[in-house]
């Protein structure tokens, strides 16, 4: 039986926030709402549709998808909300000019340690959205930005793949990238794929 959107966003959400090592509750929040963020990017095809459609629909269930009920606690906007709508004012306010965005970041964020989730988080989003989306161009502008840099490349390529797959960065990139992973920390991205694959086949 397959499971609808809605329940593959939230089962998405809650898997993410249960496993998480975050103590913070409004980061765990914001942590699960990028893996649902994902899951929609992984069932959404921009060949099917305009590009702008699907990445809508990313950001609608990053939002939407709160079986904790996070945007019903009253007077309090939700975390996920708010920096995305954060990022998406900073990206418009700064008028494609590369220097003012990271300017409004810097003076806006309030950033205490450039590690914080919402500040990597903010960083990736604005930069995607200051992009178009387009999966090089946002990669190098949130390097650029620099402070927290792997942090918040690792958050666009997360959805950067999500949503192209493979493609969306060229294949030298994607090797060397592979290959420094196994040398500095042991992991094998090919291994990661086969444990994903076989966890999906559990799902019902």
């Amino acid at each position: 039986m397959l499971l609808s959107a809605v329940e593959a966003m939230r089962g998405a959400y809650s898997a993410a926030y249960r496993v998480s090592f975050i103590d913070n509750a409004e980061a765990r929040d914001l942590n699960a709402s990028i893996v649902a963020g994902l899951a929609a990017a992984m069932t959404s095809d921009p060949r099917d549709a305009p590009a702008t459609e699907a990445w809508e629909e990313v950001r609608s269930e990053m939002i939407a998808t709160d079986p904790w009920g996070y945007g019903e606690v009253p007077w309090v906007e939700r975390s996920v909300a708010r920096w995305i709508r954060f990022s998406e004012d900073a990206a418009e306010r700064a008028d494609h000019e590369p220097s003012r965005l990271r300017r409004i970041l810097e003076g806006e964020l309030g950033a205490e340690t450039w590690w914080e989730a919402h500040t990597t988080f903010s960083m990736a989003w604005s930069a995607m959205v200051f992009c178009d989306f387009d999966p090089m161009a946002s990669m190098r502008l949130a390097i650029e930005m620099g402070h927290d840099t792997d942090s918040t490349a690792q958050i666009v390529g997360m959805f950067m793949g999500a949503m192209h797959g493979p493609g969306a960065f060229p294949g030298e990139m994607r090797d060397l990238v592979s290959a420094r992973l196994e040398a500095e920390y042991g992991e094998s991205v090919e291994k990661w794929i086969q444990t994903i694959d076989a966890a999906r086949g559990r799902v019902r």
